[in-house]
């Protein structure tokens, strides 16, 4: 079977999917729209992961016009499915890659949800639900990654949505305390989610700070693990409230070194501004440790 994936190709999750798929036997082509950096392109092509991308830098182009740039992808992606012939195609989230995959016209076609396509971005204007109305109708199966993104997604369609959650492997994730980088009896407070707004890491910043000025005695420290746009904001924020020191950035890492940050933690937190599965606190749960989730 011949599977093309229109999905990010820098999200974790897009990685479980496809290398999954691939190491089951299928024949796997991810079309992305971001550029991934080297270890994340030698991780698919060692996989046997087949990688395109369409070269659109989505960091700057989040407002509804500049999207519009995603559309002189179309004839490139329609070009692509002409060669690789699939059997399917399967966008992983409901507004730019459901886009693309709708107007390109091929089926069976299967959508996605993930969280914010259907939880935030529709509630902008009514020019953004008629659009992710439309990407639900073009689709021939909608699948969804928890019970909430579902009951969202049926908000606009009245199609079958189907719970296909994000899985934690039980054999990587395990209570074994590891060394920690802020030395013996630290109580490091981690929040292994990508530097972007949406994720409340300026929450943990500022609860820190807090935190030590009530009780300057106790080894406070955080760790933050996953690269994103606001990851030199978060630096900035931590030296204006006096915590640079006790905070330890990350960046972006691969998927095999997530169980040993977990592991690193005396605290998880997932303070998620909305939050529609929550692999991380899962993950958190299996290793045994607090964890914080989003209210």
């Amino acid at each position: 079977m011949r599977i093309l994936l229109l999905a990010n190709a820098k999200s974790y999750h897009t990685r479980r999917w496809a290398v999954s798929l691939a190491n089951s036997g299928k024949r796997v082509l991810l079309v992305s729209l971001d550029t991934p950096n080297k270890w994340i392109r030698e991780l698919y092509t060692g996989n046997g992961v087949e990688l395109r991308t369409l070269s659109i830098d989505t960091e700057h182009s989040r407002t509804t016009f500049t999207k519009i740039v995603y559309l002189k992808s179309v004839p490139q992606l329609r070009k692509l499915i002409v060669d690789f012939k699939p059997d399917i195609v399967h966008a992983h989230y409901a507004t730019s890659y459901g886009l693309l995959g709708s107007l390109c016209g091929f089926h069976p076609f299967i959508v996605s949800a993930w969280g914010s396509d259907v939880m935030d971005f529709p509630l902008q204007s009514p020019l953004h639900r008629l659009l992710i109305r439309f990407n639900l109708r073009c689709a021939d199966k909608l699948l969804a990654t928890s019970e909430s993104i579902a009951d969202e997604t049926r908000k606009y369609t009245d199609k079958k949505v189907t719970i296909t959650p994000f899985g934690v492997d039980l054999e990587q994730f395990s209570p074994t305390p590891i060394e920690s980088p802020f030395g013996e009896g630290a109580i490091v407070v981690g929040c292994l989610k990508p530097v972007e707004p949406v994720y409340g890491h300026t929450t943990l910043i500022r609860a820190l700070s807090l935190a030590r000025g009530m009780r300057p005695d106790l080894p406070l420290r955080g760790l933050f693990v996953g690269g994103g746009s606001h990851e030199q904001a978060a630096r900035v924020l931590c030296h204006q409230v006096g915590v640079e020191e006790s905070v330890l950035f990350m960046g972006e890492r691969c998927p095999s070194e997530v169980p040993f940050f977990q592991r690193m933690q005396t605290i998880s937190t997932v303070l998620s501004r909305r939050e529609g599965f929550g692999v991380v606190a899962i993950e958190a749960t299996l290793a045994r440790f607090p964890s914080l989730p989003p209210a």
